[in-house]
């Protein structure tokens, strides 16, 4: 039989949010809305990305037009709520966040290591996306997942070593500027995202059990 590939499965929720997406009026959903930048660095979060965007707070222009949803990890979360009420910048701050899909459709840019489940849901939703790999992640695999997607436009892509509060604020300042690169990205995205990979896999499974 000719082998086909489906991609990595998604959580229901994560398809019905691409759905929802795919159907949206993105331009009269984000009308009247502050700029809303999510954070992730996994289930337990990401040190170096936290302390990375604490220092960036001095260097992002238009801060009160911002809204930050940050999922910290346990570790970080006091410190960074701290932060962001010192900088008077507006959060929804997090150890850990249990309603994904909705957070993955509110934001207007993620920020996030390149993992295959992070990776998948966000190919499969659409979004723009800034990746800062995990550097000691098994066959630097993650570097390798973020490089192939921002060779099709579909991302951007900070390494760990080039990480620093001004460059990951003058990403973010561009992308604020430039909403049309953002809808680029995510239309990329969505070319080549699978939402259907669980109901392929579970259809080839049976043409193995019927063969």
């Amino acid at each position: 039989k000719k082998i086909r590939f489906t991609g990595n499965p998604v959580r229901k929720e994560i398809v019905q949010c691409a759905q929802t997406l795919r159907n949206a009026d993105l331009k009269a959903s984000k009308k009247d809305r502050k700029f809303t930048i999510l954070i992730l660095g996994g289930s337990q979060g990401a040190h170096s990305i936290n302390m990375a965007l604490l220092e960036a707070f001095e260097y992002l222009e238009n801060r009160e037009n911002l809204f930050f949803v940050h999922q910290t990890g346990e570790k970080d979360e006091t410190r960074v709520k701290r932060k962001y009420d010192e900088h008077g910048i507006e959060s929804d701050t997090r150890a850990f966040f249990k309603d994904m899909a909705r957070q993955y459709q509110d934001a207007d840019l993620i920020i996030c290591r390149a993992g295959a489940t992070t990776v998948a849901e966000i190919k499969a939703i659409g979004k723009g996306v800034i990746f800062i790999p995990f550097p000691f992640a098994a066959d630097n695999h993650q570097v390798l997942n973020a490089q192939s997607l921002e060779k099709v436009g579909a991302a951007d892509m900070i390494l760990e070593k080039d990480l620093s509060g001004k460059v990951l604020a003058e990403r973010i300042n561009y992308y604020i500027q430039r909403p049309q690169v953002l809808q680029q990205m995510a239309l990329r995205f969505k070319e080549i995202g699978r939402i259907d990979a669980a109901a392929m896999i579970v259809d080839d499974c049976y043409d193995i059990i019927s063969e």
